[in-house]
């Protein structure tokens, strides 16, 4: 299998090629577009990462090699790639399933004097992160596909919208709030206000949301009011499988997090329009129609 790999990277990428009798030359950039692709819609698993292993090095190698000012290559999707406003930082992150049918998470930071971060997972619970700050020596692995507009009385600080998934048969939404010091990352703040079962709030770093495989999660920023509005989930037996598997579903109502200019307030009961679909529609695995996310396109 690993010979075959090799033999369709080794025709697929020859320096010189004819097309239309036109010699073409295959760049840095035409291979990273290839592996990134390769990783996420091959449906052999040895070479999804085989393609993984490839894509990280030659990404750090054409960072290191291109000025962010001439940085023009366009993903379309295969990875996430999140910028603010002020061009501070350039984030890339991406997920693959692993011949273990795990999911496995890389980021890489360019920042703006064109340093490269790193960021070296240490694989968590996703129900259990809520309460931690993180590093780039232990980040805790999630795929970030948008970065909100800089906000009121903050420094240094931005948040972004995350996905996760693991071996158990759920999704994660995740919304993190990250501080940059000298080009030096941190994870979580706590200024996530979260309203409890009893009608008290508790103190999180950060708000994670999760679901079922089988559903969807929808997360947006509303600018106009400053506030992030998301599907609630309910948690619900189903009785038509021999196990009575539980499963956490959107109920059709809404929840939401209110910049106050200090702290993330929330509300759980909040009463809107339906939200839109979030966005980012490309296939992670090819044949099995799904999404950049991990979502069955057929079940939407």
């Amino acid at each position: 299998m690993k010979y075959l790999f090799k033999v369709l990277i080794v025709a697929f990428f020859s320096k010189l090629s004819s097309v239309n009798g036109q010699t073409a030359i295959w760049t840095k950039a035409d291979s990273l577009l290839f592996y990134s692709d390769a990783m996420l819609t091959c449906t052999v698993p040895k070479f999804r990462e085989a393609a993984a292993e490839k894509f990280k090095p030659l990404l750090l190698e054409y960072l290191n090699a291109v000025k962010p000012s001439d940085d023009n290559l366009n993903f379309e999707n295969r990875i996430a790639v999140i910028q603010p406003s002020n061009q501070d930082f350039t984030l890339y992150s991406w997920q693959y399933q692993s011949q273990e049918n795990e999911w496995k998470y890389e980021a890489v930071i360019r920042w703006r004097s064109g340093r490269i971060t790193e960021l070296t997972r240490e694989i968590r619970d996703y129900n259990r992160i809520r309460m931690e700050v993180f590093g780039e020596s232990n980040w805790y692995g999630a795929m970030y596909y948008f970065i909100l507009p800089i906000l009121e009385n903050t420094k240094n600080e931005y948040t972004l919208f995350g996905f996760a998934q693991d071996q158990q048969d759920y999704k994660y939404k995740i919304i993190e709030t990250i501080t940059v010091e000298d080009e030096k990352l941190t994870f979580g703040k706590p200024i996530y206000r979260i309203s409890d079962d009893q009608g008290g709030t508790d103190k999180f770093f950060r708000q994670v949301i999760p679901y079922s495989k089988e559903s969807n999660c929808v997360v947006e920023f509303n600018e106009a009011e400053n506030e992030i509005q998301y599907d609630h989930i309910a948690t619900i037996t189903d009785n038509f499988t021999p196990a009575n598997k539980i499963l956490k579903i959107p109920d059709g109502s809404y929840e939401s997090l209110s910049w106050t200019g200090t702290f993330w307030k929330h509300d759980p009961h909040l009463k809107i329009e339906p939200l839109n679909q979030a966005p980012r529609t490309k296939p992670v695995l090819g044949n099995d129609n799904k999404d950049i996310l991990g979502r069955d396109l057929k079940k939407k």
